[in-house]
């Protein structure tokens, strides 16, 4: 028995120092792909960010237009389903990126990985491909859609001229709304982003508390809308839009390694990881819920564009 602990012992040993070789063996200031930009920077002499940017970054790569679209995905499976399968996908999604945390903890401990060095490692040169692939299916993903729900939450600030031409009206925004969107691809570094991602944590938190806030003054009136009441039992296609809405709103999968790169203490970043996304968790569940318990029919994939047809004011 003891013979054998010695044997798997020497293999783990020889497997990590076959890890630290090859990690060592990649130039760190090659910029692989567009997410190992800031550790090619780093090992230039960036100076790492701080413990609350690096919060920041993580909450404003998953807070954006996807948590707008919650309220109406609840308001298909109702609220007891969208409650417990929230919850699942929630759970899935932080572990996921703390899976992926961990094993650059684990292969790198001063953060000097990248995420390809990390999948050329784990995974092969096949394997780093295929997720190179996989990423940039998931970012073009999300970035299409996403710049699809902002067009659709700034229509009704244009003339109703535009907006009375659905087609034409829906690919005049999203013109206008793509020349900004591609100008932020000349900042490509965590530290690039860091003004521009305060702000936009402020205007998200602005516009979900406004949306919960409208939801709960609504029920404290009104109460819960007896077709919200009830429960019921959705279809599979309910359930997929679902599900597909709630991955769509944890959409930062791919920011998780440039900001624990740029933060550069992994150990601390996984507790950091865990607060951010436990928050964004609570706030994804908060804003679908109580926007959906509040309105009897939300028919619009935006609870901002719903909220300005249904609620004066806004």
């Amino acid at each position: 028995m003891s013979g054998k602990l010695k044997w798997t012992s020497r293999a783990n040993a020889q497997e990590s120092e076959e890890i630290s070789r090859k990690l060592k063996s990649h130039d760190l200031s090659a910029k692989n792909s567009l997410f190992d930009m800031d550790m090619a920077n780093a090992a230039k002499g960036v100076p790492n960010i701080s413990a609350l940017t690096a919060a920041m970054h993580l909450i404003r790569s998953n807070l954006g237009a996807g948590v707008l679209n919650l309220p109406w995905a609840f308001a298909q499976v109702g609220w007891e389903w969208g409650l417990a399968l929230s919850v699942v996908i929630a759970l899935q999604g932080v572990y996921c990126m703390h899976l992926l945390a961990s094993v650059n903890l684990a292969l790198a401990p001063g953060g000097g990985a990248t995420f390809t060095q990390l999948a050329d490692v784990t995974l092969g040169k096949h394997g780093r491909y295929a997720s190179q692939i996989c990423i940039f299916a998931l970012q073009t993903g999300v970035c299409c859609v996403f710049v699809e729900l902002v067009s659709t939450n700034l229509r009704p600030f244009f003339p109703d001229s535009i907006n009375e031409v659905p087609v034409l009206g829906d690919r005049v925004v999203t013109l206008l709304v793509a020349p900004a969107f591609l100008a932020l691809a000349m900042l490509q570094t965590i530290r690039d982003l860091t003004w521009l991602t305060f702000m936009g944590n402020a205007l998200m938190a602005l516009t979900i508390c406004s949306a919960i806030a409208t939801s709960v003054t609504r029920l404290v009136e009104r109460g819960v809308p007896a077709a919200n009441a009830s429960p019921r039992l959705p279809s599979n296609e309910d359930v997929s839009l679902f599900i597909g809405s709630m991955f769509f709103a944890f959409e930062g999968m791919g920011t998780v390694m440039p900001v624990a790169n740029a933060y550069g203490d992994s150990r601390k970043f996984l507790r950091i990881l865990s607060l951010a996304m436990g928050t964004l968790a609570t706030i994804f569940i908060a804003t679908g819920l109580l926007c959906s318990l509040s309105f009897e029919k939300i028919d619009n994939g935006s609870i901002v564009a719903y909220l300005q047809d249904e609620v004066g004011g806004w």
